[in-house]
């Protein structure tokens, strides 16, 4: 019911709604993002077509997110690492195995081994599906990220590190940005 989310939600003109916008979020809090997408998701999906006004509050991060790349870090069985203080993409493990990283996940790409940060991918996956939820329940409200979101959905379409995101993009973001057209 409108009347009991408008007493949640404050309208997008209001100083309340400025405030919780404008807050700065807790930089050590790396899941904010992830609950925030995810709760205006669930708010627009109530409000539907009222939650529109919002968008220009909620699309510059739901993009940045979707835009997000890939850490990716190239696996080699080299014993010895490269000399203290020089940064380098590669991880070195020894010749039995590699240690797992937390929150990491070992990949074999084209016979090459790469080591990915999850977080990321999780991240841009839940963006995706993000923005199959604004598009489908704001129809033509939607329209003035039509073009942005094309920009980032065709990229997914092959981004290899992340199934979630290739099926995101195929089978429900690019429909949808077609069908509001």
């Amino acid at each position: 019911d409108r009347s009991i989310l408008g007493r949640c939600v404050p309208s997008p003109t209001s100083p309340r709604h400025i405030l919780y916008t404008d807050s700065p979020t807790d930089p050590g809090d790396a899941m904010m993002p992830h609950y925030l997408i995810a709760t205006w998701a669930k708010i627009c999906q109530a409000m539907g077509e009222d939650f529109v006004p919002y968008l220009p509050v909620v699309m510059p991060p739901l993009l940045r997110a979707a835009s997000v790349k890939a850490d990716v870090i190239t696996v080699t069985g080299m014993l010895q690492p490269p000399t203290v203080g020089v940064q380098t993409n590669t991880l070195f493990l020894d010749d039995d195995h590699a240690e797992a990283r937390e929150g990491w996940e070992t990949l074999d790409l084209d016979g090459q081994h790469v080591s990915v940060r999850t977080a990321a991918l999780e991240e841009k996956n839940q963006a995706f599906e993000t923005l199959v939820i604004h598009c489908s329940t704001l129809g033509s409200g939607f329209a003035p990220y039509l073009s942005q979101v094309l920009e980032l959905t065709i990229p997914g379409l092959r981004f290899k590190y992340h199934e979630g995101v290739r099926e995101a993009c195929a089978m429900y973001v690019l429909p949808h940005l077609i069908h509001q057209a």
